[in-house]
């Protein structure tokens, strides 16, 4: 049978090996150790930091005039007054052509005008645009540049 001094420190935690843990040096637990605070589910947030790709621009210019920027992802091209760029020609379709934006390249594509949209004297309806690159709408020069 125990003494009392002998419940004692069995009872207040004195003289044991496994004295009761203060909550200040207690483990940390698994959330505690990952960081952010958790989501919905429990889970914690993590962020994830992805470089930009540079930025690519491409400007068209019609015959001698100013370059343009192409800001768009669909810049619309012809003789109506809703384009994007207007060029003033009866041989130029209300809405002519499109210069579309897939991802980091540029596409022009012929928006089935009468007087076609040509490159290297063949009409195409849709290609690959390159810098430098001239092509004719209905007779007028336009030319990329990327940059």
């Amino acid at each position: 049978m125990a003494t009392g001094a002998e419940d004692d420190a069995k009872g207040s935690g004195r003289g044991s090996e496994e004295e009761p843990e203060d909550a200040s040096d207690a483990e940390p637990t698994r959330a505690e150790k990952e960081p952010g605070p958790p989501k919905s589910g429990g889970r914690p947030e993590t962020t994830i930091i992805v470089p930009a790709e540079p930025a690519l621009s491409l400007h068209i210019q019609l015959d001698e005039g100013e370059p343009v920027l192409i800001a768009k992802e669909r810049f619309i091209i012809g003789r109506g007054p809703s384009c994007d760029l207007m060029v003033k020609s009866a041989r130029v379709s209300r809405e002519h052509a499109a210069v579309v934006r897939e991802g980091a390249e540029y596409f022009i594509e012929d928006l089935n005008s009468s007087n076609g949209t040509w490159f290297d004297d063949a009409r195409i309806t849709r290609r690959l645009v390159a810098d430098g690159e001239e092509y004719l709408l209905g007779g007028i020069r336009v030319t990329f540049t990327l940059g």
